[in-house]
């Protein structure tokens, strides 16, 4: 009888035993439960929070070569306003240049067919009064 106690108290104790490793192992599964999730949660927050940030350093390259293209297009369009005004000024001093030239010659001819009707007038009324006028006499010379 006494070995059957001695058997029964040792099988109690294992019993004793593989529960208290059974829920030693049920409490270490929880905790291992638990902290997988918590590390995929913490794993999910950190790959939300690298996007975002990828998302906000891409929108901000984006605007800030949006900002540079219209710089660029700004100076381009002064650029070339400017050498159209240049190129405009350049046409304007070369027309002026032109027209003076022309009135000169304008002028220069018109002053040659005033010389030159002016002249003929002279001829033709002198022509006139020596036709007209009688033959002085020549006058003899001392």
């Amino acid at each position: 009888a006494s070995a059957l106690s001695t058997t029964t108290e040792t099988a109690s104790k294992i019993n004793q035993w593989i529960g208290s490793l059974s829920s030693a192992a049920s409490e270490t599964a929880s905790r291992a439960a638990e902290n997988a999730a918590r590390a995929a949660t913490e794993t999910t927050e950190a790959v939300a929070a690298r996007a975002k940030t990828a998302a906000a350093k891409a929108a901000a390259d984006v605007r800030r070569s949006m900002t540079n293209a219209k710089i660029s297009a700004k100076k381009k369009g002064e650029q070339y306003a400017w050498e159209a005004h240049r190129s405009a000024a350049r046409m304007g001093e070369n027309a002026k240049r032109s027209a003076g030239r022309s009135a000169r010659k304008s002028g220069e001819r018109i002053r040659g067919s005033m010389s030159e009707a002016t002249r003929s007038a002279r001829e033709r009324v002198a022509g006139e009064i020596s036709r007209r006028m009688p033959k002085m006499p020549e006058m003899p010379r001392l």
